[in-house]
């Protein structure tokens, strides 16, 4: 439990006011996405927060795992029209889709000034030596590297952000 609380100790960067989409998980619904445990993951700290409770962990679990698959969907919508307009080309799902299992993550948590408790979920696949110290910052790499914004409070996301190809 112990290395499991210390990994979770090292993730999140700049804290800004954004207006959130209205992208919101019903409650009765939060916890049925989230069967297992947020792995793979480290809490940076920031701000004076140092932790979250295994709840908490477990809503950014359901609510990373809600917004992944609203991304899949609309990375499948614009699959099928890249192959649509451009049949000789070949379209590899695996650049659109995520599989969260692949994936690092990397958490920082702040409040803002409606005392709402945010976390920001740095996600790659690639395993930097770095990871569980500082931010992984990158340019490009595909859906190798994304992030989102979550409100704990409002069981809600915004900001999602996957990086593109060069």
């Amino acid at each position: 439990m112990a290395k499991y609380l210390a990994l979770c100790f090292l993730f999140f960067a700049s804290c800004q006011a954004h207006d959130e989409k209205a992208n919101k998980l019903p409650i009765e619904k939060a916890y049925v996405e989230s069967k297992t445990k947020l792995t793979s993951f480290v809490i940076i700290p920031s701000g004076g927060y140092k932790s979250l409770s295994i709840k908490e962990l477990d809503e950014v679990d359901s609510l990373l795992k809600a917004c992944i698959i609203e991304f899949n969907h609309l990375q499948e919508e614009e699959m099928e029209k890249m192959a649509k307009a451009y049949p000789a080309i070949p379209v590899r799902k695996e650049n659109y889709v995520i599989d969260l299992s692949t994936y690092k993550k990397q958490l920082v948590i702040w409040t803002n000034e409606r005392g709402e408790k945010h976390v920001w979920v740095n996600c790659f696949c690639d395993d930097k030596p770095y990871w569980k110290e500082r931010i992984v910052e990158v340019t490009d790499g595909g859906n190798c590297y994304f992030n989102v914004k979550l409100n704990l409070t409002k069981r809600s996301w915004y900001s999602m952000d996957a990086n593109g190809v060069a």
